[in-house]
């Protein structure tokens, strides 16, 4: 199986600031972005790694000259995204989703065996040393706290999905 893994760098944030002015144009117009490396599992973004970089640049003249109270505030000013956590949120999603699945089967399983019927049919699993032989018990009748069945007589060596 192919796993394609890395890092990559997604922009979070572009903000216009037109409260500071450029030193080499005079001109008010500077375009900031807001950089986030993550690391990536098969091109899903799983967690952010590293610091947010900032990039300002002069809309007119392309000017890279950046303050460093420019870069905090910016890097203040943009979050971290919820999609970068994506695989985590999906794997614990998808754990949630089983455990409930798992409590609301055991649940159910033990809600049958509880209160059997006339008709049910029940797997039991024989564990042996060339392995697990299964059979099949049918319930006939139910007489007061008296339960009727019927063993197969066969014997299965293999899987069982019940």
């Amino acid at each position: 199986m192919l796993y394609i893994f890395g890092r990559r760098v997604a922009r979070i944030a572009k903000y216009t600031d037109n409260e500071h002015m450029c030193y080499r144009c005079k001109a008010f117009e500077r375009e900031v972005s807001v950089y986030m490396p993550y690391f990536h599992l098969c091109f899903i973004p799983v967690f952010p790694i590293g610091k947010k970089q900032v990039e300002v640049r002069c809309r007119n003249c392309g000017d890279e000259t950046r303050s460093e109270n420019l870069v905090r505030t910016y890097e203040r000013r943009a979050k971290t995204p919820v999609y970068l956590f994506s695989a985590l949120i999906l794997a614990v999603s998808i754990g949630a989703y089983w455990i409930y699945w798992n409590s609301n089967n055991q649940k159910n399983r033990a809600e049958y065996v509880a209160n059997p019927k006339v008709g049910d049919v029940y797997t039991i699993s024989e564990h042996r040393n060339d392995g697990t032989a299964y059979y099949f018990l049918r319930v006939a009748g139910i007489k007061g706290d008296t339960v009727l069945a019927i063993h197969s007589s066969l014997e299965y060596n293999y899987f069982v999905n019940t």
